[in-house]
């Protein structure tokens, strides 16, 4: 057999053959399996991040083409406002569409003139997870998460400044898809008005 071996080479198993080696490669690898043989490659990505969309016209804005297998979404809300001041409206669908029904959950609006806002009400049949908020254009961060196959819960806190009495609004739901999340949408609870401002994408993996 061999009597040298490449420096810092991994020794390879090959039957009756000569023993065989995997090569260390480009920095930051990882020796990988593909069931039958080893290899050194790039290790799987963690976050993918979608093309941003503007929310400056339009009664709704879609983000398409989130891969199969998604375990969490991030969607980020910069500046994102309407020509009036409808509650915003959050959904999210599989290749069968955007789903508009049997979502669950509640939210709170604080103002600086320290009041309280409801969302909506808190049922199971709700068309969207609702954000509230007046006519002032938000900043932060909406996730979803899956806990089963199918099954999805989300919460969310953003920033609104109008300058004179800047606002918080939070809260949480929940929503059971009918095959594999690849898609979210943004619109309003009237499903009429249209967005002026801002900008929106999505982080996934």
């Amino acid at each position: 057999g061999a009597t040298t071996h490449t420096a810092n080479n991994v020794l390879v198993g090959n039957g009756t053959s000569a023993v065989g080696s995997v090569a260390p490669s480009t920095s930051g690898n990882v020796l990988t399996s593909n069931g039958s043989s080893w290899a050194s490659t790039a290790p799987a990505g963690g976050l993918t991040r979608s093309a941003t969309v503007a929310t400056t016209s339009g009664t709704s804005v879609s983000i398409t083409g989130i891969a199969s297998g998604t375990n969490v979404i991030h969607a980020a809300f910069d500046s994102v406002n309407t020509v009036a001041g409808d509650i915003l409206l959050f959904q999210i669908g599989d290749s069968g569409g955007i789903e508009v029904a049997s979502y669950g959950g509640s939210g709170l609006q604080f103002d600086g003139a320290s009041s309280m806002l409801d969302s909506a009400d808190g049922t199971d049949s709700m068309a969207g997870i609702t954000i509230p908020r007046t006519n002032r254009a938000v900043w932060g961060i909406f996730t979803w998460v899956k806990v089963d196959t199918y099954d999805w819960i989300c919460s969310w806190t953003m920033w609104a400044n109008s300058g004179v009495e800047p606002e918080v609004t939070w809260g949480g739901g929940k929503k059971t898809l009918s095959g594999e999340l690849d898609r979210v949408q943004l619109t309003t609870l009237g499903g009429t008005t249209t967005f002026s401002s801002g900008q929106l994408n999505v982080v996934y993996g």
